[in-house]
């Protein structure tokens, strides 16, 4: 029983992160709408997805390391 409560709780863990991507997702999605709402310029653009894809690239690093950390 110990090891399927264990298998259980990564199940668990697993999907309220999920959920959570999932609601930063709508959130990001809200964000960029409102961005490109105001009309920027094509530097901003680009200034802006670098800055975006810089703060994708730390996230995933935490992940990665976040997984590690569970091994």
């Amino acid at each position: 029983t110990a090891f399927v409560r264990q298998g259980q709780h990564k199940l668990c863990a697993e999907f309220e992160r999920k959920k959570l991507i999932l609601q930063f997702d709508a959130i990001d999605h809200r964000l960029i709408k409102t961005f490109y709402n105001l009309n920027p310029t094509d530097d901003q653009i680009r200034s802006a997805k670098i800055i975006w894809q810089a703060a994708q690239s730390k996230l995933h690093a935490e992940e990665q390391l976040a997984i590690l950390k569970q091994r």
